[in-house]
């Protein structure tokens, strides 16, 4: 009994050390993404409903064609982006890949933000009829919602750090600022920021299931780690 109970007793602190390191997930009351009425995003909540996930996941009928995997559910968009472009920059932009069209699905300024495969089975759509806005319809200037903006109205990104470029070691020998990655699947060693086919997409930089990463959870922007003194940036560019 007493072997066991010291076995629970390392179990539990193992999982709580993990809860700690993982930092605030989207099921906290007080993270962005929990978009439930018990959540922070969208001031309360939208459309009624209390299921977090919904949001992105569903577990039936998920979108196959488009994602593989995630049992996404959401559609995603077609849009031919307006991309970011410089006379300095040394790669070739492409279009966003799904790592990064899976957040533009919300954030592209395009896409409605309550088009969702399956819906919630407490979905109210009398609530929060705002919510059915593109969120690039909103005035950047909104201190709740401009934030959102990423993608201005009608999925334009050319003001946003470029997505959807090959980051490999030609491209840090050819531009000379950047420093080499370490494989094809990641920049740093730790692994925090992840290439996706030795692309950079949104993901590289975010991580939509954790706003906790930082010195002041709750207000990460869901970056992968802390970016004070600019140790995000400077984990890919030399300065």
């Amino acid at each position: 009994m007493k072997k066991l109970l010291t076995i629970l007793t390392i179990l539990t602190l193992s999982l709580s050390i993990a809860y700690l390191a993982y930092g605030e997930s989207v099921a906290d009351s007080t993270s962005k993404h929990n978009l439930s009425v018990n959540g922070a995003g969208w001031g309360g909540g939208a459309f009624g409903t209390t299921e977090v996930c919904v949001f992105c996941h569903t577990p039936h009928n998920a979108n196959k064609t488009q994602v593989n995997g995630y049992l996404w559910n959401r559609t995603l968009q077609t849009t031919t982006f307006t991309l970011y472009s410089s006379t300095t920059i040394d790669a070739t932009i492409n279009q966003p890949g799904v790592q990064s069209l899976l957040c533009l699905s919300c954030h592209d300024g395009v896409g409605a933000f309550d088009v969702m495969i399956n819906m919630p089975k407490d979905w109210d759509p009398t609530l929060g009829s705002a919510t059915t806005n593109q969120f690039g319809d909103f005035n950047l200037s909104d201190p709740a919602i401009g934030p959102l903006n990423i993608g201005e109205n009608g999925g334009n990104i050319s003001n946003d750090h470029p997505v959807g470029f090959v980051y490999d070691d030609t491209l840090a020998a050819n531009d000379g600022a950047l420093k080499t990655p370490v494989s094809v699947k990641s920049v740093d060693a730790a692994g925090k920021l992840r290439l996706f086919g030795s692309k950079v997409e949104c993901s590289t930089c975010h991580n939509p299931h954790d706003n906790g990463a930082c010195s002041t959870p709750g207000n990460c922007r869901f970056m992968v780690m802390d970016n004070a003194g600019s140790a995000l940036c400077t984990s890919c560019h030399i300065k």
